[in-house]
């Protein structure tokens, strides 16, 4: 039984230690918590016990009770002292909850409820500004006019794709897409001529200015292009079918 009026003493006088032998029960916990941490750590018994022939010794485990912030009831706690006196310490400070097994879990279950609701909430807000990305940009059929300034076209196309829209749908719906007729959409169209306007006209292999094409690295980001530029890549007519005739061969192989 550990004695409270004798705890009085040594926090003000003389330290003392707490073994792990003894079982702290929460009025003890509660009590301590009157005192600062420092002064605390002072009772408990320090380091970890040697044992002989053992290149590390086990860790010092107390065992404690300890109350929940929510549903009151007192829980039996083993663990190292660095726990039990960081959960004194948030006594001291009354700042911070701590919650038994069975809170714990309803507590995440909360969290991923109120994630659930908010991730739909956000799906709505962003939904009919996928729905017009969609329409406006991966539309086949749909012809932009002569007059459009395709820079600033690309500009406003990915800042509506970066921020506005939900990106896991727009790639969804390229995956329904053949690929033909995806190369035939505003998208397409308006991203392969950035991939040229930044390879300054030129083809990345051979250097020349001829017919040039845009040709994906990797069809992983398919859909996802504007996340991933690096995967498109600008080529001559001639360079494009040698890489293609390459690919066979090694297919075939």
């Amino acid at each position: 039984m550990i004695d409270h009026a004798a705890f009085e003493r040594i926090l003000n006088d003389d330290p003392s230690m707490i073994t792990p032998q003894d079982f702290i029960r929460i009025e003890t916990i509660e009590f301590l918590s009157r005192y600062k941490i420092v002064k605390v750590g002072m009772l408990f018994q320090k380091g970890r016990q040697t044992i002989k022939g053992q290149p590390h010794a086990p860790p010092v485990l107390f065992q404690w009770e300890m109350r929940c912030t929510s549903c009151k009831q007192v829980s039996v706690m083993r663990t190292a002292k660095t726990r039990l006196l960081s959960y004194i310490a948030d006594l001291h400070a009354g700042d911070r909850a701590s919650y038994c097994q069975a809170c714990d879990q309803i507590m995440d279950q909360q969290k991923e409820q109120r994630w659930r609701h908010e991730s739909e909430l956000r799906l709505a807000a962003v939904q009919p500004n996928t729905d017009r990305f969609i329409e406006s940009y991966l539309d086949p059929l749909k012809v932009w006019s002569k007059d459009t300034e395709w820079r600033q076209a690309f500009r406003n196309m990915e800042g509506h794709w970066m921020f506005r829209c939900d990106q896991g749908q727009i790639a969804a719906r390229v995956a329904e897409m053949e690929y033909g007729e995806f190369l035939q959409t505003p998208y397409w169209k308006c991203l392969s001529r950035e991939v040229r306007r930044l390879a300054h006209y030129k083809c990345r292999l051979c250097n020349g200015n001829g017919e040039l094409h845009v040709h994906h690295n990797s069809y992983q980001n398919l859909g996802r292009e504007l996340k991933s530029m690096r995967d498109l890549i600008c080529l001559c007519a001639d360079c494009h079918e040698t890489f293609h005739a390459e690919r066979r061969v090694t297919s075939v192989r």
